[in-house]
């Protein structure tokens, strides 16, 4: 789990966004309540490859505030992942999970978070919002790093060549419209 936590934490420093002040890997905040009351316990944070008809999704005992710190921490993050992207050599469902538990989160980030419909009307809504949006942009980082023969069977060169022009624009500009754009491209493509 520490690899992915690593890459996470470099593509999200490449884009400019910032790892939650309630994350500290020479100690460990989280998993108070699974390590018995006390902080600096196991890291309990992980991945578990679930049934093919589930969607990925994350279980945690809870998320609670510490006096002193913005964001919040989490007990027992646990990052459920349909064994169909194993099957496939896919991981960067994970990646996506691994975002959400490093990235800023505080109670009122929590009670604003839009979800997405299950028609999805609200995609646009749902993935400009700073949590999805971040997870996602790394996602399809990851995606163009990692997995080149996977985005390559779904997208023609012109647009593998603007999901290109799209990241380098969102790193170097930070762009936020660039990142709408090439979220809903890469999601019309079938990519995330």
């Amino acid at each position: 789990m520490d690899e992915y936590l690593d890459i996470v934490m470099n593509y999200m420093s490449q884009y400019g966004f910032c790892v939650r002040d309630t994350y500290i890997e020479s100690g460990n905040l989280d998993d108070y309540y699974k390590n018995g009351n006390q902080f600096n316990g196991v890291r309990w944070v992980g991945f578990d490859w679930i049934g093919n008809d589930d969607n990925t999704h994350v279980d945690a005992n809870c998320s609670y505030e510490l006096d002193g710190y913005e964001s919040k921490a989490y007990d027992n993050y646990r990052i459920k992942v349909p064994l169909r992207f194993e099957e496939s050599g896919r991981c960067d469902p994970i990646i996506h999970e691994c975002v959400h538990f490093l990235q800023r989160n505080t109670a009122e980030d929590e009670s604003s978070y839009v979800r997405c419909n299950e028609d999805r009307s609200n995609y646009v809504d749902y993935v400009s919002q700073s949590q999805e949006y971040q997870a996602f942009i790394v996602q399809i980082a990851y995606i163009v790093d990692y997995q080149s023969e996977y985005i390559s069977s779904l997208m023609d060169q012109d647009d593998l060549n603007e999901v290109n022009r799209l990241l380098n624009s969102i790193k170097n500009n930070g762009d936020a419209e660039d990142g709408v754009a090439l979220i809903l491209l890469c999601s019309n493509a079938g990519v995330v």
